[in-house]
């Protein structure tokens, strides 16, 4: 019996899911879909990228996220999807360790390089965020910032040159891919983004985002849960 839901969470990794699960006392769903792990929380869908089954680390990247979202959207009738999870800012944005954004006005990808007409533009996404995003992130008290995804923890030249030259002043490796489901299927996408590096520091990135998970994956569960709170759909 598929089950039918409105809203769904996604959330790239484990780390970054289990202190909402834990929250939500979110159970993991009998049958199971060979790309991702799902949870179910009263009315809402959770889902991760699950496990490689290869090498056992967290299916990060846009692959598995556009799998999963196309599932939840295709055999669960979700019509709303919540992107919760980490990310990398740029050093112009002055942002603090831990600082959370919702993403607006608009999703980019700045190492899907296409340098053919029209192709160039698919490539690049700019994919549009919902209006309503600015006015729920002054409610949380929360800044927004433009998103950029690709594939890669770290970046090349070219990748930061594409970056700024597109606004974006925040990173990650699965946003592009679930806007662009979500604008095939024409349902709205919220992304919240906690950053656990400063990615153009000489410090390398992927040092700074062990170091700073632990304490980025709970502001992800606190302004999650106060996302929800203000949708009416958890009450602490």
């Amino acid at each position: 019996m598929v089950i039918k839901i409105m809203l769904a969470l996604y959330i790239a990794m484990e780390a970054e899911a289990q202190g909402i699960l834990d929250a939500l006392d979110a159970q993991l769903l009998p049958q199971q879909p060979i790309i991702g792990t799902y949870y179910q929380a009263g009315d809402i869908l959770i889902a991760t990228s699950g496990k490689d089954l290869a090498t056992g680390v967290d299916c990060v990247g846009t692959e598995p996220a556009g799998i999963v979202a196309n599932d939840l959207i295709v055999h669960h009738g979700v019509t709303q999807l919540f992107n919760a999870g980490t990310c990398g800012a740029h050093s112009s944005l002055e942002a603090q360790i831990a600082e959370a954004f919702l993403v607006s006005p608009t999703i980019f990808s700045h190492d899907h390089r296409i340098p053919l007409p029209r192709f160039e533009e698919f490539g690049m996404g700019a994919h549009p965020m919902p209006e309503v995003v600015p006015p729920l992130a002054k409610k949380l008290g929360l800044r927004t910032a433009i998103l950029s995804s690709g594939n890669s923890l770290d970046h090349t030249e070219r990748d930061l040159e594409i970056f700024l030259a597109n606004g974006a002043r925040i990173k990650d490796m699965e946003g592009s891919a679930l806007a662009w489901v979500c604008r095939q299927h024409d349902i709205p996408l919220t992304c919240l983004k906690v950053v656990t590096d400063i990615f153009d520091l000489p410090h390398p990135a992927a040092e700074q985002f062990n170091a700073n998970l632990a304490q980025a994956a709970e502001s992800v569960t606190a302004v999650t849960l106060r996302t929800l709170q203000e949708w009416g759909l958890f009450d602490n």
